[in-house]
Parts: C-alpha cells; structure tokens; sequence
C-alpha cells in the first residue's frame, strides 16, 4: 500500500478515536488506600455496544451521538426530497491515443485531438449518441475541466463482455494528455428524468458490502442498506430502502462509518 495512503487512513482512525474518547469519564479504579471509595462498573445492555457520554451504539437504532460529539464532527443532515434529475453517466476513460500521434488515421482520429476508451453498460451506453458532451475533472496542476464529446460506440466486444466501449474525442492543441492518463468525468446526454426521490451524492456510503445512508432520527444515527439509480452531478435517485421526507447525514459519513466499527469492533472499509 502507498505510504502516504496508510499515513492518512492512521490520521483518521486517530480522529475517529479521539472524537469517541471527548467526553469520556474516568475509568473507575480499584479500591486501594490512596482511592478509598471504589466506584462500581456500570453494566452493559445486551446489544449496546462499548460507549461512553459522547458515542454508543444500539442494535437496530445505530449510533448516538452527544451535541458536544456532533459539533466536533461538524455533522451536517438534510431531507430526501422528490426533484428532477438531470441524468448523467459517470465516465472512468483512458487516454489510448495522444494529440500529437502521428497516424495513417486508418481509424478516422484526427491530428491535434487525444482520444480516450470507457466501457459501459448496454443500458448507459443506450442513452447516449455521438457527439454527446463530455466533461472531465481538470488534470493535475489545472483548474480547468477537460471537454470533449462522444467519437463512437463500438459494440464489437458486446456478446462477450456485455459492455459497450465509448470512444471520445478530446481536442489538446496544448498536448496535455498523455497514452495512459486516466480521466474521471461524466457524459450528458440532456435526458431529464420525472421527479424521483433523491439526496446528495455526498450522503451515499459506497462500502464493499453494498451503498448506505445514515438516517438520522433524534440524536441517534442508523446506517440503511439502500439502491440507488440515475444521478446527476449534485444529486443521485434513491429507488429503495429512502423515502422522502426522511432526515439523511451528508457528512462526515466515512467517519460515522469509522466510529461504528469502532464500536462494534467491525472490519471492513469504505470503498
């Protein structure tokens, strides 16, 4: 694993492990002739995790939180709502060809554009045609986004794989893109979707274990098992396990995550 990675998954779990200790009492001692008085331990409920004043967590009602707790999170909620969605497909691509190749063009590619590979799934790859816009996340050391739009769906590999391989074309007069730069964006294909239940992005945990969300009800914090559906950039459709109207935490979500395996002395990790 990367170095600075294993530093930063440490510095969080000390977080995580100082925000549960704030406001945690002084473990009781032993009766001795400096502590006369012997305070007795208090008894755990069956389904109740390891606590103290700030953090617990119950079976079947999640995480409590104290006020002193959540402010030191800086924990922010807000309501599922029914809104129109402005459908988007999230693009992983690869940058396969350079800008300043020189080629027969056999392909049709043309001089002083990078081009870039995606697979997609047949339902994604229905929603879109060429010349749909492409937008994706500036590079390293830029602040601007990199456009460009759909080149070709080439379904040769679709009876095998299942998968639809998009081809984009990415105009680089500045031949900023290199053969094997990886790119993360979206394509938009202008479809707008009926109102759908929906929170922000942020609030999804995507774990190996599936997506969830943190309902949040009273002071107490319960990690849901949820399916999600289309998405635009802001938000994501929620088809089951949601309901409008109900209270969802938006962050810090890995840490609530953290905190309960902490407390539940769980494994796993977030993806």
């Amino acid at each position: 694993m990367n170095p600075w990675i294993t530093l930063k998954i440490a510095g969080v779990l000390l977080v995580v492990t100082l925000l549960i200790s704030c406001g945690q009492k002084q473990e009781p001692k032993e009766k001795t002739a400096s502590n006369p008085i012997a305070v007795p331990e208090a008894k755990q409920h069956e389904g109740e995790a390891d606590h103290d004043e700030g953090v617990s967590f119950h079976e079947g009602k999640g995480i409590t939180l104290s006020n002193e707790t959540v402010n030191a999170l800086g924990l922010k909620t807000t309501q599922a709502t029914l809104r129109e969605l402005n459908f988007i497909v999230p693009l992983n691509a690869q940058v396969y060809r350079s800008a300043d190749e020189n080629s027969s063009r056999s392909g049709g590619e043309k001089n002083g554009s990078a081009y870039a590979t995606v697979m997609l799934s047949k339902q994604e790859a229905e929603t879109l045609k060429r010349g749909t816009k492409v937008i994706f996340d500036p590079p390293s050391g830029s602040d601007q986004p990199i456009e460009g739009i759909l080149w070709k769906l080439d379904q040769t590999q679709t009876p095998i794989t299942d998968k639809v391989e998009a081809l984009i074309e990415i105009p680089d007069p500045t031949h900023r893109l290199p053969i094997g730069l990886f790119l993360k964006g979206h394509a938009q294909p202008g479809k707008t979707l009926k109102k759908v239940v929906s929170i922000p992005r942020s609030a999804v945990l995507d774990t190996a274990q599936g997506k969830f969300v943190y309902i949040a009800k009273e002071e107490s914090y319960l990690r849901t098992p949820i399916k999600t559906g289309n998405a635009d950039q802001i938000a994501i459709e929620i088809t089951e396990g949601l309901q409008a109207g109900e209270t969802v935490v938006v962050a810090p979500v890995e840490k609530l995550w953290l905190i309960e395996l902490r407390l539940t002395k769980g494994g796993g990790h977030a993806d």
